[in-house]
């Protein structure tokens, strides 16, 4: 049945009475322990999960449960660490920038973008949090850029500055200036 979580629990139990270790069984029990608010019972399952078998689901999950409980630099580490493991995995980018707000001197917008460019969808506020007033979005999409300038800042531009006319777009790696002479398109 839909949303039957003890029956959920009742399952997984089962199942790891068969194999003890199993880290899909402990990772989908934390899940349904989270639905019912059991929130240490769902951390204590995920770093089971963990233990048994690293994997970017139980980090993201359990690095979510952090951001929760305030928990930030904790957070912080599971998210990289679900990133490590798989960096593919666009979700644990969001997640992974909106924790890096609460920290100075952080690349939130990097990671933010990252996530929005691969199809995850970014709720308009963290994007301006993150990203301040003057982000870009879509930039690869609205305007052609020749494949060196790509090449330069092919994932992100987390320091970019509006000047009429022109967009600066910074990265670690370096400055890209893109000028723009029709004055209409707004820049």
């Amino acid at each position: 049945r839909l949303n039957d979580y003890y029956g959920a629990i009742s399952d997984y139990n089962q199942a790891l009475n068969i194999e003890l270790n199993n880290h899909i069984a402990l990772a989908q029990r934390g899940n349904a322990k989270f639905n019912l608010n059991d929130f240490n019972g769902a951390e204590s399952d995920w770093t089971n999960s963990i233990y048994s078998k690293p994997n970017e689901i139980a980090f993201y999950n359990r690095g979510v449960l952090k951001y929760n409980n305030d928990r930030f630099k904790e957070s912080l580490s599971d998210l990289n660490k679900a990133i490590e493991l798989n960096p593919k995995y666009y979700q644990a980018y969001a997640a992974r920038g909106a924790t890096k707000l609460f920290f100075e001197n952080s690349d939130a917008c990097g990671d933010i973008l990252i996530a929005k460019r691969n199809g995850i969808e970014i709720h308009p506020q963290l994007l301006k949090d993150a990203c301040g007033e003057n982000y870009i979005e879509g930039l690869i999409g609205r305007i052609t850029i020749p494949e060196k300038i790509k090449k330069v800042s092919k994932y992100q531009f987390p320091r970019i500055r509006r000047l009429p006319n022109r967009i600066i777009c910074e990265d670690d790696v370096g400055k890209i200036d893109l000028v723009f002479f029709n004055s209409r398109e707004g820049y």
